[in-house]
């Protein structure tokens, strides 16, 4: 018999997102929220919770073949997004737009606009279009914390809009699980589709960035951090540690890599996965294509990294 516990199940999240603000340790945040919730299921008992926080929550999470997919998909979309640099195509391409991009509204504008198009998932967008732009904003003086937010609001809502994503084909699945649960003869993949118009907080991340960026108006903590970047020239704040060190990029003497070291795989990823998730189905099927999406993009990272030379 399944219990009602009404308000007290947002207990879990609510921990999960109090812990990650005041430690900064979002992994150790996300483990102490499914251990409180595994302790409720488990009749509060906090022993039988630990145990069923990995028997169930962790261990069969990652037995499923779909989030199998998902980490194999990320670990090689880090891959490629990191072939992409040592390359040099994202050097390239960032070379070439800056000589087109000269102030800090463009740069923003153009960064905005990048995370429209890379939109086949999440995680991809803000590993492909972080590097690439990083660079251009850096020249610009624009803060690190306003690229991440350009990057973070896009990379998530883009998209959670579209079926033909990973996110979206994840969101199609849960809605037909529901139709069929309850009997609703109703394409799930239609009813997506219809309800993107309503999608109010999705829509308003892209809108809201595209504004700030256009009329350049911050606030709060961002305003100072633009400052602080315009001003002072400091693209992190002083005492921010970096997750990822930044390590500089030597490519050998002969090697003349061109923006189409970074278009061209970057295109034919796109369209290679557009093809496999009509060609299997996608969505409407219920059918997993992740997992012939890292052979591509470690094909093409391989590609990418040898091209150069």
């Amino acid at each position: 018999m399944e219990m009602d516990y009404g308000i007290l199940s947002l207990l879990p999240p609510l921990l999960a997102i109090i812990l990650a603000v005041i430690t900064k340790q979002v992994l150790l945040s996300l483990f102490a929220g499914i251990w409180v919730g595994a302790t409720m299921a488990a009749g509060w008992n906090p022993v039988m919770g630990w145990i069923e926080t990995f028997r169930v929550f962790i261990f069969k999470a990652l037995g499923d073949s779909w989030n199998a997919s998902v980490l194999i998909m990320l670990m090689l979309v880090g891959a490629f997004a990191a072939m992409i640099e040592r390359g040099g195509g994202a050097h390239a391409f960032a070379d070439a737009l800056s000589k087109k991009i000269k102030t800090r509204k463009q740069g923003q504008l153009t960064a905005w606009a990048g995370g429209l198009v890379v939109f086949f998932s999440d995680s991809s967008n803000a590993v492909i279009v972080g590097p690439i732009f990083r660079t251009i904003t850096d020249k610009l003086k624009i803060s690190r914390e306003k690229l991440a937010y350009i990057v973070d609001s896009t990379s998530a809502a883009v998209p959670a809009l579209l079926p033909i994503t990973a996110w979206g084909a994840f969101l199609v699945g849960l809605i037909a699980d529901q139709f069929e649960e309850a009997s609703h003869p109703v394409d799930p993949f239609n009813a997506f589709v219809s309800s993107i118009p309503y999608m109010f907080y999705l829509i308003g991340c892209i809108l809201l960035v595209f504004l700030i960026a256009y009329f350049g108006k911050d606030f709060g903590p961002m305003s100072k951090a633009e400052r602080r970047a315009n001003e002072e020239g400091k693209l992190i704040a002083d005492g921010a540690k970096p997750i990822r060190k930044e390590v500089a990029i030597k490519l050998p003497e002969d090697s003349q890599p061109t923006v189409w070291n970074m278009i061209t795989p970057v295109i034919i990823l796109i369209v290679m996965i557009l093809g496999m998730f009509l060609g299997t189905g996608g969505a409407r099927k219920k059918v997993s294509w992740q997992p012939l999406v890292p052979a591509v993009q470690l094909f093409l990272s391989q590609w990418l990294f040898l091209s150069p030379r």
